[in-house]
């Protein structure tokens, strides 16, 4: 088995190869591309400790009233008071043989952090094309972070069909489709005060 060492921009999808295992270099480290998976990269710019209503309508003007991703903020307080510039990494398992705990259990293996809900918001917001660019529609960006609603692990979401983008929340035990791509921070980059 050869290794492929892949050179990725923050807007080139990085695919397994059959055969071969790929890595990807992010901030000057490798990151192994799991056989079955797929990992996009991005770098958002974004304001921790804004309000959870504006967070959200950056996603979507007309998210909808009634969904439930309006009802969890208080789960996810503000967490700075200075803009944040940080390095993404989306993994995907395409053929749907990946789920909420085997996302968690190889971010933790590479030393990703979780990330909440504000993050997936910003990735909406900057990246309103994302689901062309890594070819898939609709797409689901999940922040990592759950929260408990209704009784149960719920996570915040963002979704991007044709040209459409919404936020709300999903039940962990359910986050298991092709569609689904799981949202990791990499690094912090700096920081500006607000």
């Amino acid at each position: 088995m050869s290794t492929k060492l892949v050179s990725v921009s923050h807007l080139e999808v990085v695919r397994k190869i059959a055969n071969e295992s790929s890595k990807v270099k992010i901030g000057g480290d490798q990151i192994v591309v799991p056989s079955d998976a797929r990992i996009h990269t991005l770098r958002i710019r974004y304001n921790p400790a804004r309000p959870w209503q504006e967070a959200i309508n950056v996603v979507g003007p007309d998210i909808p009233s009634h969904y439930n991703v309006w009802k969890v903020g208080d789960q996810y307080p503000p967490t700075g008071t200075e803009e944040v510039e940080e390095d993404l990494v989306l993994i995907n398992y395409p053929d749907g043989s990946g789920d909420w705990g085997k996302a968690l259990a190889w971010g933790k293996s590479r030393g990703l952090e979780k990330t909440v809900p504000r993050e997936a918001f910003a990735v909406g917001d900057q990246y309103p094309n994302l689901h062309n660019e890594i070819g898939m529609n609709p797409v689901y960006v999940v922040a990592t972070t759950p929260c408990t609603f209704q009784g149960g692990q719920q996570a915040c979401y963002v979704w991007w069909d044709d040209a459409a983008r919404e936020a709300n929340l999903y039940w962990t035990s359910d986050l298991n489709e092709q569609n689904d791509w799981f949202l990791f921070r990499k690094t912090v980059l700096k920081t500006k005060m607000l």
